[in-house]
């Protein structure tokens, strides 16, 4: 989970009332975002100023790579990603912020769909079949964990402390592995619709994530310790959860149906809403990738 820095305002700064009495404030937090739709692109945090990464050129005529999974480093000053190649080629690259100095971290004749940099920055997870691998940033040393009795993996997610993995499989189970010895600490079963990688809390006391009933999303709040669920957000169209305030007080999520689109902050103790504000620019066009916070 990447460190976000929590900004804080005035409370009397107030625009009004969004959606159900909720507080309507201009964003209280100061970030951008980094998405793949094709090439990688970053955004501001209300959404405006999209700025393309990784252009290519084309023009012999071949296609042009796709992008996936983009990240930030937990500084903020690198972008982590999947360049599919083409023609069963592809990588893990990574490059500074603003794009410049691109290069290869490991390259593979298999596909890989995700990943997840750990937050020491000095590791990279990232599943092949029913297995987590790691490696170092510089692609060097390796390490291989073999999830017994799983089906594929589709999401995969460090701890705060670097010491831990999450993990979410085809067969509905979220798993937690430690790194060191490879045991299983946690496993729940029978989660189904999750469609982005489970976030840890600051603290790695609790794990958030979405499910989804009947085509609508819900945030489900996991206490690491105990194993109880509780739910933050009823079921709401779709749900996408970017992660955690630095002090754990906030859960930062988009959540609507059809084109409308809310950018929100959940508080965890009570749950009050902050609706944030954000500018679209079109139809389905709402925030969406890995979002970093900056001080």
């Amino acid at each position: 989970m990447k460190k976000l820095i929590f900004i804080l305002i005035f409370p009397t700064v107030l625009l009004g009332c969004g959606k159900d009495g909720e507080e309507l404030l201009p964003n209280f937090i100061d970030g951008k975002f980094v998405y793949s739709i094709g090439p990688v692109y970053t955004r501001n945090l209300n959404w405006t100023n999209p700025i393309e990464l990784t252009a290519d050129d084309i023009s012999d005529g071949t296609y042009a790579p796709q992008y996936y999974s983009p990240q930030w480093s937990s500084d903020g000053s690198q972008i982590l990603y999947i360049r599919d190649n083409r023609y069963n080629s592809y990588s893990i690259m990574k490059m500074d912020s603003n794009g410049d100095n691109k290069e290869q971290v490991l390259a593979f004749y298999y596909r890989i769909h995700t990943m997840d940099w750990s937050n020491d920055g000095q590791w990279i997870a990232y599943p092949n079949g029913d297995s987590v691998h790691i490696i170092s940033v510089d692609g060097e040393e390796k390490k291989v964990i073999i999830v017994n009795d799983n089906p594929s993996i589709e999401f995969i997610s460090w701890s705060s402390d670097s010491k831990k993995i999450a993990l979410y499989d085809t067969g509905g189970n979220l798993i937690i592995l430690d790194v060191e010895s490879g045991e299983e600490s946690l496993r729940k079963t029978n989660i189904w619709g999750m469609d982005f990688k489970p976030r840890w809390s600051p603290n790695d006391k609790y794990i958030v994530y979405n499910t989804s009933i009947e085509g609508t999303g819900q945030i489900v709040l996991l206490n690491i310790t105990d194993n109880s669920e509780t739910i933050l957000q009823k079921p709401q169209g779709v749900i996408d959860i970017f992660g955690w305030t630095p002090d754990g007080e906030y859960i930062i999520y988009v959540s609507g149906t059809g084109k409308y689109r809310d950018f929100t902050a959940l508080q965890v103790s009570n749950g009050q809403k902050k609706e944030l504000i954000y500018k679209s620019d079109g139809w389905l066009d709402y925030p969406k990738g890995d979002l970093f916070i900056f001080q």
